[in-house]
């Protein structure tokens, strides 16, 4: 019975030291968006996650940055946009933005809604003021939300179907509908 309970006792402690530090590796990793304390302008960071995770069970541990879209000019920063991203881990990550930007919206081409995005395969694309697309991944994280304020979103088929047009001319062939 002694047994029975030091292996119980050693597989909570066991899943207490390896949870947390996963817990925290998979909460903040990945890129952000956040708006940096210094001018006030939005900029790209990854916190460390891997610190983050060998010191989730330390009390009072600081999160760090790993890099930001305004170094090396800025390296010396105190990093308070850490604060932004500590208060909505989720909300400040990058693919999280974009969801909710896509969200409720249509294609600006074929009106097809956007709310069920895939993030793995075909992904959603932007359309500026000249009618060119590209993914949102092409653009420098901490340009998006200007992007976002002055682009329309377009599904990744209209996106595909509009750059074949524009790379091989030659090889559509425009069909007019019958009554």
């Amino acid at each position: 019975m002694t047994l029975m309970l030091a292996i119980a006792l050693a597989l909570i402690l066991l899943t207490w030291l390896i949870w947390r530090p996963a817990k925290s590796y998979l909460t903040y990793r990945g890129e952000r968006i956040i708006t940096c304390p210094g001018n006030n302008a939005p900029a790209a960071v990854r916190v460390d996650a891997g610190q983050a995770a060998f010191h989730s069970n330390a009390r009072g541990a600081r999160h760090r940055l790993k890099s930001c879209s305004r170094w090396p000019e800025q390296a010396n920063c105190g990093q308070d946009c850490l604060n932004q991203v500590e208060a909505d881990p989720a909300g400040t990550r990058v693919t999280s933005i974009a969801t909710r930007w896509y969200s409720g919206r249509s294609c600006a081409l074929c009106g097809t809604q956007l709310d069920h995005l895939d993030w793995t395969d075909r992904r959603a694309a932007l359309m500026n003021d000249d009618r060119t697309t590209r993914t949102w991944e092409s653009v420098p994280p901490e340009d998006l939300p200007g992007i976002f304020a002055t682009n329309r979103p377009t599904c990744w088929s209209c996106h595909i179907a509009k750059r074949f047009r524009e790379q091989f001319p030659e090889r559509v062939t425009d069909r007019l509908e019958h009554p």
